[in-house]
């Protein structure tokens, strides 16, 4: 049960993509004091947000805080749809795009911090499908570009995978690899986060894991 729950979040911060989810409900301190906070600092918070939207700078916001269990404050500011004059709502979707992935991080932190892996762990011991991770460039022959690869000198850590080093793309760049990434992560259907996480294993790596950045 336990490496299999470390390896369903593992799955998660492979992905590094926005998923909808389900937030545990809080119960409600009854003064930000009972939980060592302080109302008047609390107040910037509501200032800072206030004038964000003032000077045109966001168009609305939701703030929640929350201490030792209990939310200390969760209000509402400005619009979710200013052209259309429709208040922020408390449960309002907003569509994060990367800052999932430290969220997703967190998690992950939260189980080493338990004990549940190292962080040099090989991403292998929890996801076997890449353990034959290759390393892959495309050079021209003719009038044509192949793809050559070689076996990656290492193996693809976790550390690796949360600070942008295990030699993945995200398909931004306008490389042969970055489009091979995009066809087969997000023009093809995957039913399951295993479908998904299964493409990316099977395509190749732009450099040897831990040898240079790469969003």
């Amino acid at each position: 049960m336990k490496k299999n729950a470390f390896r369903s979040l593992l799955s998660l911060l492979l992905l590094l993509l926005l998923l909808p989810g389900r937030a545990q409900v809080l119960p409600q301190a009854l003064t930000p004091e009972v939980v060592g906070m302080s109302a008047s600092r609390l107040e910037r918070m509501d200032a800072f947000l206030q004038k964000a939207i003032e000077t045109q700078q966001i168009a609305g916001a939701v703030s929640l805080i929350a201490r030792r269990g209990h939310i200390v404050q969760h209000k509402t500011f400005g619009f979710q749809d200013k052209e259309q004059r429709i208040p922020m709502q408390p449960n309002t979707l907003f569509y994060i795009q990367s800052m999932t992935k430290p969220i997703v991080t967190a998690g992950i932190m939260m189980l080493y911090e338990e004990g549940y892996f190292e962080l040099n762990d090989p991403v292998s011991r929890y996801l076997p499908q890449f353990e034959q991770a290759v390393v892959g460039k495309y050079v021209e022959e003719g009038s044509e570009m192949k793809l050559v690869t070689e076996k990656a000198s290492q193996p693809i850590t976790i550390v690796q995978l949360m600070t942008h080093t295990a030699g993945m793309l995200h398909g931004l760049g306008s490389s042969e690899l970055d489009k091979q990434y995009v066809q087969k992560l997000y023009f093809q259907p995957h039913k399951t986060i295993a479908e998904r996480v299964d493409a990316l294993a099977a395509l190749p790596l732009v450099d040897q894991p831990g040898a240079s950045w790469h969003y």
